[in-house]
């Protein structure tokens, strides 16, 4: 079980996130509407089952809330492995490249 916690697949969050209020995270998974994989927010809001998460357009800010997603990798082991994580990734180093 310990190896199993340790081993992280493409795409998928690790097994323990450490999160905070105020925390600049960015999106792991496209999510629906406009909020697309690689969005860069800041958590507003903490509960076990989701997150409010608010992004900024201009200066206009938009808060919206993500729940837990169930992951699953199958192409990378030879075993089947499920995550039930926030899909969202801490932020504090990101960089954009504009083409």
């Amino acid at each position: 079980v310990e190896f199993i916690n340790t081993v992280s697949a493409r795409g998928m969050p690790p097994h323990v996130l450490k999160l905070k209020v105020g925390m600049p995270v960015v999106l792991v998974q496209t999510l629906v509407g406009k909020y697309r994989r690689g969005t860069r927010c800041l958590i507003r809001r903490m509960t076990p089952v989701t997150l409010e998460l608010a992004t900024y357009v201009g200066d206009v800010e938009e808060t919206f809330v993500v729940p837990r997603i169930s992951f699953t990798s199958t192409d990378e082991f030879p075993f089947t492995l499920r995550r039930r994580q926030f899909p969202v990734l801490p932020a504090f180093a990101v960089t954009s490249n504009q083409g």
